[in-house]
């Protein structure tokens, strides 16, 4: 039986593989049991590339707004009981 697994159980399962590979990587490991001292951010971005960058376009009002509007709601929502 294949396990079928949850959107988000399959994301979280995606990072900790990747977390993994890059601590190996950045231990000095090559993936295959000889984990050695040592690597750097250099060694990582040199077994990475990048596919998009995210650039913000909002402005700095926009921000200041929705940031006043998100802790107005967290004001309010202090005295809920969970």
């Amino acid at each position: 039986m294949i396990p079928r697994f949850h959107p988000r159980q399959l994301f979280a399962l995606l990072v900790l593989a990747l977390a993994s590979a890059l601590v190996a990587v950045a231990c000095g490991g090559d993936g295959g049991g000889n984990n050695g001292a040592g690597g750097s951010l250099d060694d990582i971005a040199a077994h990475t590339r990048e596919s998009r960058r995210f650039t913000p376009q909002m402005t700095p009002q926009e921000r200041a707004r929705l940031i006043a509007s998100w802790e107005k709601a967290v004001e309010r929502s202090l005295g809920w009981a969970i």
